[in-house]
């Protein structure tokens, strides 16, 4: 039986920060080696802003002297009805080597597929180039599009990637794979990401 790997956009992304960030390797390797990351200020932000948004959803009333009231109230609207925190796994066999995507989406509703997002600043096209779009795509092949839905606690920012945009994942796949050759990172991976 052939070893399979799993594969995730989340490391795929500390991958990628490799070539952005003074210290993006670091991260690279702690991501590789699977090391549990101490969430910073604005990590557990985004995650209080995510699950106020999931209780609306669910029926819970926001206060109208909420501080989101305006965009949980507006993002809430659009994605009523949808699937929240969907985990999803797909197959691939990319140059031999057999991967598992895994991936969580936010939400999921017929077809199309949002990405709840909370960051003090935006700027136009923030996630043009985020794996995560490829790789969500190819976990839901009958998707549409895929939809970044942002918010920096005042307005709500949309990004929308319909398919016919969305590169494939398999060259990230290949990248990915040389750059861990190239680096001597290729024991870890399979050490530490085999499928059971």
């Amino acid at each position: 039986m052939q070893n399979k790997f799993r594969l995730t956009q989340s490391l795929m992304s500390a991958y990628l920060w490799t070539f952005k960030k003074e210290d993006g390797y670091d991260e690279f390797i702690a991501a590789l080696n699977r090391e549990k990351k101490q969430p910073t200020v604005a990590m557990l932000e985004g995650i209080r802003f995510e699950n106020v948004l999931n209780s609306v959803l669910l029926g819970e009333h926001l206060p109208e002297d909420h501080e989101w009231k305006f965009p949980i109230t507006e993002m809430a609207t659009e994605l009523w009805g949808a699937q929240q925190q969907v985990t999803l796994f797909r197959e691939i066999n990319v140059d031999g080597v057999d991967f598992l995507i895994h991936g969580v989406l936010d939400y999921l509703r017929a077809g199309h597929i949002w990405d709840c997002k909370f960051s003090k600043r935006y700027e136009l096209n923030k996630y043009l180039g985020s794996p995560q779009t490829p790789f969500y795509m190819y976990l839901v092949p009958e998707a549409f599009d895929m939809t970044y839905i942002i918010s920096d606690g005042k307005y709500v920012y949309r990004e929308k990637y319909p398919r016919e945009i969305v590169d494939p994942i398999e060259p990230y796949i290949r990248n990915f794979m040389q750059f861990l050759d190239m680096h001597n990172l290729v024991n870890i991976y399979t050490e530490k990401w085999r499928v059971n």
